[in-house]
């Protein structure tokens, strides 16, 4: 009823997006199972749509989508939301986009992306590295698709204040997307999770030439075991 924000003349509509093309090599002295010791991968290729405008009393806001653009992506968006951002008050987004713990904690990847380090891209050329991660690494990623990754929620950014942050997340149901069945009628006993709030908080700054950050980031949620059983699968925490 409030209208809807779309890409008219009074919004500024940016298109962008990225694509990660890699080349691997293998070389190991049993070459049985291991294909012709090279290969390409296309890793990420995605259109990124933004559309935003500044009202006249300075809150910012606008809607921006993910479309997955890859040969082999089995779906069209990957992330879809409207937000409204105010340097006074913080930052409120609506739609489908990965929580606070997820955006606001600081880790190697930060520093190490696309390398082959910790969270870097061995992890998406070898089926090997792959599951080493996977079992024994914790990936960022991994530990998101466990939780709330871009299920529909809201989520609120406060401003940052003497270096300090503060972000809270909530997802009704872990397994509803743009375009699903609303989470009120989800099935409840389809192995999802419910009420999953995400808090997190995290401090930027720099002492002379040194930079420093911390973050201390936490999620409960309420477990949908597949049998319909809240005995066999703990809560989230």
């Amino acid at each position: 009823m409030a209208g809807t924000v779309g890409s008219k003349d009074s919004m500024s509509v940016k298109v962008g997006g990225t694509l990660w093309f890699a080349v691997q090599l293998v070389d190991e002295d049993i070459s049985a199972g291991q294909g012709q010791g090279y290969g390409f991968k296309v890793n990420e290729t995605e259109i990124h749509v933004g559309a935003s405008n500044t009202a006249d009393n300075g809150i910012k806001y606008g809607v921006n989508i993910e479309l997955s653009g890859g040969g082999g992506d089995a779906t069209a968006a990957d992330e879809a939301y409207a937000y409204i951002d105010s340097d006074v008050w913080g930052r409120l987004e609506l739609g489908d986009q990965d929580d606070v713990t997820n955006r606001m904690m600081l880790g190697s990847w930060n520093a190490h992306k696309g390398l082959g380090g910790p969270f870097g891209g061995l992890g998406m050329l070898l089926s090997g590295w792959e599951s080493l991660g996977a079992a024994n690494l914790m990936s960022r990623a991994d530990h998101q698709a466990l939780t709330s990754g871009d299920d529909t929620k809201a989520s609120y950014f406060s401003p940052r204040f003497g270096g300090f942050q503060v972000g809270a997340s909530l997802t009704p149901d872990t397994g509803v997307t743009s375009g699903a069945v609303a989470s009120l009628l989800d099935t409840d006993n389809d192995a999802d999770y419910n009420n999953v709030m995400g808090l997190a908080a995290n401090y930027v700054g720099k002492f002379d030439e040194i930079g420093v950050g911390i973050s201390f980031v936490g999620q409960t949620g309420d477990d949908e075991d597949a049998l319909g059983s809240k005995n066999t699968v703990e809560d989230l925490s």
